[in-house]
């Protein structure tokens, strides 16, 4: 159906719809983005930075329930919901080193690295290379070690 064959006032109704299908869109995606920060990382959960994630998810799920009010909740939301500070309160770190996520973050994460490190003719130094790397960047005690010394070395 082309937009011709579409009365004027039932043009503007869906134009007036499609925004605020839209805005509702955008502020989910934002809402989310608050929890994808604070869980999606390998870096240790402090009891403020839980109870900040707790509130993003329940701000989160509250606008989806206000603004879809007709949708079902999802089971990687009801994990969201129900089980995510829990998961996190108990392991204290994020979310990148325990779930099927982080499976397919850490397989990214070694797939950038062996592109960083593709130079290399040496393939003992190369593996060697990849898992210093992935050993930096998923300890976050030897990383902060690593950053204090770097900004110790700065200051002098």
């Amino acid at each position: 159906m082309a937009f011709e064959d579409i009365p004027i006032a039932k043009h503007r109704d869906l134009i007036h719809e499609s925004a605020t299908i839209g805005s509702n869109f955008n502020e989910m995606m934002l809402k989310f983005a608050d929890i994808h920060h604070g869980i999606n990382h390998c870096n240790s959960i402090t009891d403020g930075s839980l109870h900040r994630i707790d509130l993003c998810i329940k701000d989160f799920m509250a606008a989806y329930r206000r603004l879809f009010p007709g949708a079902s909740i999802t089971p990687k939301m009801h994990l969201l919901e129900n089980h995510a500070t829990e998961q996190l309160g108990r392991f204290r770190v994020g979310f990148w080193l325990l779930n099927e996520q982080g499976g397919e973050l850490i397989h990214a994460h070694f797939n950038r690295t062996n592109r960083a490190v593709s130079g290399m003719t040496n393939r003992l130094q190369r593996l060697m290379a990849v898992m210093k790397r992935h050993h930096i960047a998923t300890t976050p005690e030897v990383r902060s070690k690593l950053i204090s010394c770097k900004k110790q070395k700065k200051e002098e």
